[in-house]
């Protein structure tokens, strides 16, 4: 992730994802850079797993800062996950 500042490249200063928006089809709700969504419903009975989401747009907000801006999407589920699409709003700082 890089932008063009009037210093130069903002290649060697911290980024960090304010909000990461995944775009899902029939999955179960992955994690981003750690980051887990609740997934438990009230009306899912206790005993009873999540049911996978059919399609919906899963917003992840204020991740971490780092040296290279990277997004790491993991699944502890034994469901697919499809991304059909990921939109966000980065930001970069010297720190």
């Amino acid at each position: 992730m890089d932008q063009s500042t009037k210093e130069g490249s903002a290649m060697v200063w911290k980024k960090r994802w304010n909000k990461i928006v995944l775009r899902v089809f029939d999955s179960a709700i992955p994690r981003v850079n750690g980051q887990l969504l609740p997934v438990m419903y009230p009306t899912t009975p206790m005993g009873f797993g999540q049911p996978s989401i059919q399609q919906a747009d899963l917003t992840y907000r204020n991740l971490d800062w780092d040296d290279t801006g990277r997004i790491y999407i993991t699944q502890d589920q034994p469901m697919r996950t499809q991304i059909l699409g990921i939109f966000g709003e980065a930001a970069f700082d010297t720190l």
